[in-house]
Formats: C-alpha cells, sequence, structure tokens
C-alpha cells in the first residue's frame, strides 16, 4: 500500500487493572523505592534517642552546655534534609543539561549546618560577633561550589539545557535483578505454531528489556534451552540468573491455552504462576498481564517512559502481529532461504497494517541481515533498509529497534559515523537491555579504532546473551582487530567448545591463524568452515591466501577462477577477492577489486581500517584514499 495511505492504529482501551494507578499511589511507590519512608522512620527514631541521651546524660548529668542540644538538633535536621534529597534525586534518569541536583544542594546543606552549628560553638566559648562573619563566608563557599559544579558540567556537556543527554549504559554496569525467559513448550495440536510459542517468549523478553533495574538475557541464550529437559538450577547457574520464566502454549483455532510460571532459581520456589483460557485476540493482554506480573513478583517499580515502553502496542492487528512473528521466526536461522521467507513475512504483515512501526523496522534489519550477510548485493538492500528505517521512525519516534536499523545503515552503508553512534546510543538509552545494539555499536568504535572500547561494549552484549555462539565468536574478533591473537584464541576455543559445528568460529579461527602466519594451521580450519556453512564465498577467499602465503599459488588461483565464475551467476563481494589478488602479488588488481567494492558499497568495508589482513598494504598510499572515501583516514 502506498505509504502517504498509512494511519496510526487506534489504541486499545482494554488495559490490565494494575496499569492505571492513582497518582497517590504512584508517588507512595516512589517514596518506597527511594526508601525516603524508611529514613524518615530511622532518623524520627534514632534522632529521639540521641537527643535523650544528649540531653540526659551530657547536659543533666555531665552539665554540658545546653546549647549541645541546639547542635544535635541542627547536626540532625541537616543530615536528614541532605539524605532525603539524595535518595530522591540521584534515581532521577532525565537530568537535563547533565545538572544532578542532589550534588548541587547537599553540600550546600552541609555548609549550612556547619556555619549554624559553629555559630553555637561560638556561643558556647564565649567569643563574640562572629556570627556574621561566618554566615558571609559559609554564603560566599555555597556560591562558588554552585559555579564550580555548573561549568564542570557545562565543560561536558557543551549542549546542556538544550536538550536531553543520551546515556549509554556502562559496558559492565549490571543490574541487580535478572531473569531469563525460556522458549514457551508448544503443545498445540496444530502443527507449525513454534513460530507463535517463539514470538510469545521474545515479545516477553523484548518488554522486560525496556527496564533499568533488571538484566534479561537476549533471545539467543534463552533459546539455547528449547526442547531440552531442564534442570531450574543448572539454567541459573549458567547464565547466572535469580529467576526463571517458563510455560506452554495450546493453540487450537482460535483459542489459547498459555500457562507461566515464575521459579525462583536460589530454591526452586514458583514466586508466581497462572493459566490463561484465552481467544487469540487477547494475546496482547496475555503478555502484559505476564510482564506485570513478573515486575511486581520480582518487587520492581515502573515509573514514567520506562512503564509506557514496557506496555507499548505495536498493532492492533493480531494478523499482522502473528506475520511478523513468522518473520522474525525465518530472519533467526540466518540462511539464505531463511532470509528470503523472513522478507515475505513481514511484506505481508505491512500489507495487513502499513503503520506497524515495529514490523517497518524489522523490515529494515531483514534486508539489513541479508546484505551484512552476503546474502543480496549490498547496494541493492541498504537502500531499501533505509527506506524502512526512516517510515519507522515517522511513524514512532521511540522505538529502539528503528534507531538501531538506522545506526546500522550509518555504519555499513553511509559511512556517517557521527549518526551511527548518534543511533546506537539512542537504541541503547530507550533500551539499556538491546543487545543487538550493544554488539552494533561495539562494530562502529571498531572501524574507528577504538578497540578497548569496542571490546568492553562487546563485553556487554555478550553479558546479555552468554550463550549466543555469535556474539562469543564476535568477541574473538574484536580481540583479533586489537592484535590480541593469544585472547582470540582463547575466545574462539571457548565458542568451538560451546558448539563444534558452528562454521563461523571456524572461519574466525582460519582468519586469526592466517593474521598470525600460521597457514597450514589456517587451512583445515576454514576447510571446515566451508564444510558446515555450505560455502561461504569469504572462506574461499582467505583459504586461497593460506595456499598462496605457503607458496601453493596453484591452489590459491585455481579458488579465485573458481570465485571469479561463480560471481557471473551469485553475489560475490570484492574484497573477496581482494584478498586474493594482494596474496597472489597483483596489487594493482587488488586495488581495482577495492574501487568495485567502495562502488557496491561492501558492507565489511568499515572494517579495513583494524582487519590485520589490510597491513599487507596499508602504507600505500591508494589505501589512504580509499580510507578517506570512508571518513576514516582521521
Amino acid at each position: 500500500m502506498p505509504e502517504s495511505e498509512a494511519k496510526t492504529p487506534p489504541q486499545s482501551a482494554e488495559k490490565h487493572p494494575q496499569i492505571a494507578e492513582s497518582g497517590l499511589r504512584a508517588l507512595f511507590a516512589k517514596l518506597r523505592k527511594r526508601r525516603i519512608i524508611e529514613t524518615l522512620a530511622a532518623f524520627i527514631g534514632g534522632g529521639w534517642l540521641l537527643i535523650e541521651v544528649v540531653e540526659r546524660l551530657l547536659v543533666s548529668h555531665y552539665h554540658f552546655p545546653e546549647e549541645t542540644i541546639d547542635i544535635t538538633v541542627v547536626t540532625l535536621i541537616g543530615a536528614l534534609l541532605g539524605t532525603l534529597i539524595w535518595r530522591w534525586f540521584r534515581s532521577t534518569e532525565k537530568r537535563p543539561g547533565n545538572v544532578k541536583v542532589e550534588v548541587l544542594i547537599v553540600p550546600l546543606i552541609i555548609l549550612v549546618a556547619l556555619a549554624l552549628d559553629l555559630n553555637l560553638i561560638l556561643q558556647i566559648a564565649g567569643i563574640p560577633g562572629k556570627e556574621l562573619l561566618i554566615g558571609i563566608i559559609a554564603f560566599l563557599l555555597g556560591i562558588a561550589w554552585v559555579i564550580f559544579k555548573l561549568s564542570q558540567w557545562v565543560a561536558v556537556s557543551p549542549e546542556a539545557g538544550k536538550k536531553e543527554v543520551e546515556v549509554l549504559p556502562p559496558a559492565h554496569a549490571r543490574a541487580e535483578k535478572s531473569i531469563v525467559v525460556l522458549p514457551f513448550v508448544n503443545i498445540s495440536p496444530e502443527e507449525g505454531q513454534d513460530y507463535f510459542c517463539d514470538g510469545l517468549s521474545e515479545e516477553i523478553i523484548n518488554a522486560l528489556s525496556h527496564i533499568r533495574e533488571l538484566r534479561v538475557v537476549a533471545r539467543t541464550s534463552a533459546f539455547a534451552f528449547k526442547g531440552k529437559e531442564i534442570d531450574i538450577r543448572e539454567v541459573g547457574e549458567k547464565l547466572n540468573v535469580d529467576a526463571v520464566l517458563e510455560g506452554s502454549v495450546r493453540k487450537a483455532g482460535d483459542r489459547l491455552r498459555i500457562t507461566a510460571q515464575l521459579i525462583n532459581v536460589a530454591d526452586g520456589y514458583h514466586l508466581w504462576s497462572e493459566r490463561f483460557d484465552r481467544e487469540m485476540k487477547d494475546v496482547f493482554n496475555i503478555q502484559d498481564e505476564v510482564t506485570l506480573e513478573i515486575v511486581d513478583k520480582l518487587k520492581i517499580e515502573l515509573l514514567g517512559k520506562e512503564r509506557e515502553q514496557v506496555l507499548k502496542r505495536h498493532t492492533e492487528s493480531i494478523e499482522a502481529h502473528n506475520l511478523l512473528l513468522k518473520g522474525l521466526y525465518f530472519r533467526a536461522k540466518r540462511t539464505k532461504e531463511g532470509a528470503k521467507k523472513g522478507l515475505e513475512c513481514v511484506h505481508q504483515a505491512l500489507e495487513i497494517d502499513p503503520a506497524y512501526a515495529l514490523a517497518h523496522a524489522h523490515l529494515a534489519m531483514s534486508f539489513i541481515s541479508a546484505g551484512w550477510l552476503g546474502f543480496t548485493r549490498s547496494h541493492e538492500a541498504f537502500p531499501k533498509a533505509k527506506a524502512a528505517a526512516r517510515k519507522a521512525l515517522e511513524l514512532d519516534g521511540s522505538l529502539p529497534q528503528a534507531y538501531a536499523a538506522s545506526a546500522w545503515i550509518s555504519l555499513l552503508y553511509d559511512w556517517d559515523w557521527p549518526a551511527a553512534e548518534k543511533g546506537f546510543k539512542k537504541a541503547l538509552s530507550l533500551n539499556p537491555g538491546f543487545d543487538n545494539a550493544h554488539y552494533g555499536y561495539a562494530i562502529f568504535l571498531a572501524c574507528l579504532d577504538r578497540l578497548e572500547e569496542a571490546i568492553s561494549a562487546q563485553k556487554r552484549a555478550l553479558d546479555l546473551d552468554p550463550l549466543s555462539l555469535w556474539m562469543n565468536a564476535e568477541l574473538g574478533s574484536c580481540f583479533r582487530f586489537a592484535r590480541r591473537y593469544d585472547e582470540a584464541q582463547e575466545q574462539l576455543n571457548k565458542t568451538i567448545e560451546m558448539d563444534p559445528n558452528f562454521g563461523l568460529a571456524h572461519y574466525y579461527m582460519g582468519v586469526l591463524y592466517n593474521n598470525k602466519r600460521m597457514y597450514k594451521e589456517a587451512i583445515p580450519e576454514i576447510q571446515q568452515s566451508i564444510e558446515l556453512t555450505g560455502g561461504l564465498s569469504w572462506a574461499f577467499g582467505q583459504l586461497g591466501y593460506a595456499y598462496a602465503m605457503l607458496g601453493q599459488k596453484d591452489e590459491a588461483e585455481k579458488i579465485l577462477h573458481g570465485l571469479e565464475e561463480r560471481s557471473k551467476e551469485e553475489y560475490i563481494r570484492s574484497t573477496t577477492l581482494w584478498i586474493l589478488h594482494s596474496a597472489l602479488g597483483d596489487i594493482d588488481k587488488s586495488f581495482e577489486c577495492l574501487e568495485k567494492a567502495i562502488e557496491e558499497r561492501d558492507p565489511s568495508l568499515p572494517l579495513m581500517n583494524v582487519l590485520p589482513e589490510y597491513d599487507i598494504v596499508r602504507s600505500d598510499p591508494r589505501f589512504k584514499a580509499f580510507l578517506k572515501k570512508m571518513n576514516l583516514d582521521k
């Protein structure tokens, strides 16, 4: 359908009873979360006891001056006000201009209390006429403190006060609470319902991942237990989580029976369980109810925009929703056929609901994935991805998936580095648990040769998805980019131990051996990756490189000729041909391949800044010219 016909779908009037909270209840929840009530109670009880001790013991018994009671009261009031302000404002997520109110006010309160106490002490000592001077000094110190802190924050954020500062979660920040949502077991009499069960689990994962207080294990690691007999404590140990959500789905026609249970890993105790017998049209409400029950049982409070994101409805069409779930199910296979089927399903979802912003975002990611993995030419896939990401943001400017897709396009196709960084940071500010955005940000950092930061960002992605073979292998790549070859090898060995049949890890290991000039060891690893992946063209390029560097140029030329023949019928990246020509000593021909790669917008080009295999031509002025074309010459 034409984009001009797209309209924002009406919001459902039906809401979970917990969603609408009174202002008083919301205020009480904030007070409880920030421990304001506990603090007040502690100060009232403890303060009263301290004053009694001072009055009866120090003043009455030991005949301290009565002003000692005044000093105690002033000190207690200052401590109470400072503690309350600190507890209230330190939980504030929105900080326009990066101004931390508590850092300004608390020292001023302490200063005032000290000034008052000092005046009382001077009175006790019988030193008159100093009160005004102390007050003036305290006032001037307070003004100096405010000016000093504000100047610091303005220096850190030059646009302070103009817009909200986007904060990227620290690479190793860990939430106090954690959960894994296991794939719901399909017990439906109908065939072909796996996509729906997987999709239900993924929707709950996505909703929970918006919560800053909660570490949510990403889809890949959660789904590593699919179809297996599991022990909850073993799951908890492997994923380092506190709680596990598991359940089952029985779908028959328009009827649904969904069971869910939340289990505490430490003791196996059921924190909550429920069975939902509903119609298919109620699936969105069921997802909301399950999500809110988890939040409630884990004693997490949702405030402001975080709550909106967690309970957000992206479409009111069950049919469009199901088609998107099918598309994601096929895309997750990371095969050429899966990519094709996934695109078809997402297109069908958008035919039903053209205003389905999340579907537009996933359409963009489907095109990006196809171009990144080499299933289609990047200069054909990425413009379509760009249009889909732009449409998603037009429909919903708060969608982290859309910002991440836009960032990937800026990174891999437009070579617009500021836009890429801004997009990934925005996606992560909206969804701190978005593993794909952490991974994308790691690739971005690597492209700019900020390798230690890239490793840190990739570790964060791995923290969210610890059993993902892809994420484990990519950490090995980050170490390789940084020339930390021993750590790269250790990480790739760990990945291969997790699954000896994971072809990408064997490919990366072969490339690593090439980088270490261990060409004999590289060949069997790359050959194994070719067998396991069905013959990725990239692997043939590295295989030919290994043969050429061993002096077996006949073998390398045979591989080169085979790839050139394949390129007549399928897409072969020019960078793959580049590595063979460079290894065979034909540098001029290799640069012709790079020229073509630039024209095609080969998505592997941004990493040429750090890939060790480019060291062979790194000092050539022509290579520096290529970096300049990609804005990587800084």
